[in-house]
């Protein structure tokens, strides 16, 4: 999987859970994706 144009990861903690939801697109060969970030409080 090849994620691209990702904004404000160094406003990220060094160790953050990242969830990636790629979502589904009928006959393609690529697709856009829900990227979601986990931080601690």
């Amino acid at each position: 999987m090849i994620l691209e144009n990702l904004t404000n990861l160094g406003l990220l903690p060094a160790r953050t859970q990242v969830v990636v939801a790629p979502l589904k697109v009928r006959a393609a060969n690529g697709a856009p994706a829900r990227v979601l970030a986990f931080v601690p409080d």
